[in-house]
């Protein structure tokens, strides 16, 4: 085991490949098993798992999100340099409003691809990682005007990115 610790300290990228192409490709292989043969409803026969879109996630997650993650973060770390509070609020800061939006482009964006659907997408106004549930909550407790946090539709051909329908 500590030889595998030695070489994720001296290889961070290959750590990093590994950890998210099988976080990544477990989960959407997980997501596929329990929706189509555990979770069906009765009387209707299980649906086959598509290998493709598996192989696609594993895709994603080995060739592009470890790479990013890892660039973004070597960045944050070489120009705010310290362990101090405001030193990491600085990086907090950051990681909230500049990697986490462009991850959650890349996410939908690659996850179009994959899918390879008409799906149709909506962009939220207010705050690219809120959830319906937050969304619904938010202007009560803010005081927010609610037309700011209503979500904007875009055609189904569109490739900006933000929530699929239903989340």
């Amino acid at each position: 085991m500590q030889a595998i610790g030695r070489a994720f300290i001296k290889h961070p990228i290959i750590g990093n490949v590994i950890i998210y192409g099988s976080l990544y490709t477990g989960s959407e292989a997980f997501q596929q098993f329990m929706t189509k043969k555990v979770l069906i409803p009765e009387g209707e026969e299980p649906q086959p798992i598509d290998k493709g879109i598996i192989t696609r996630y594993a895709i994603m997650g080995t060739c592009v999100f470890p790479h990013t993650l890892y660039h973004a973060y070597k960045y944050l770390d070489s120009k705010f340099v310290g362990p101090s509070l405001p030193m990491a609020l600085r990086k907090l800061a950051i990681d909230a409003l500049v990697i986490t939006p462009v991850n959650l482009t890349i996410f939908y964006t690659g996850r179009k691809c994959v899918l390879g659907s008409r799906q149709s997408y909506q962009l939220q106004i207010f705050g690219a990682t809120i959830s319906s549930r937050i969304r619904r909550v938010l202007p009560d407790r803010l005081g927010v005007n609610s037309l700011l946090v209503q979500k904007a539709r875009l055609p189904e051909e569109s490739y900006l990115v933000g929530y699929l329908n239903g989340l």
